[in-house]
């Protein structure tokens, strides 16, 4: 979960096809998620936004992973999707 400074909390949701993924796959997963991830997403976040998922899939010509993300209002609308890729340059 993202935690902002706003009222109501902010969470964050994965899907990573967790069938095609090794341990030690899920365990970078989880490295990028706590140490990367959520100071980047935090700068994109709006008032409005209740909500964020992510979609990791591996870009077809780097090999590294994409994170696809999707700021969600409360009423499940989405405000903005926004790419970020792994090579953390953000």
């Amino acid at each position: 979960m993202v935690q902002a400074h706003r009222s109501a909390p902010v969470f964050c949701r994965d899907r990573p096809s967790r069938d095609q993924l090794t341990k030690l796959e899920l365990k970078r997963l989880q490295h990028v998620f706590t140490d990367w991830f959520r100071g980047v997403v935090f700068n994109d976040l709006t008032d409005d936004t209740v909500r964020v998922e992510i979609v990791v899939r591996k870009g077809n010509l780097s090999g590294q992973s994409v994170y696809k993300t999707s700021f969600l209002k409360a009423d499940g609308s989405v405000i903005k999707v926004a790419y970020y890729d792994e090579d953390r340059s953000e």
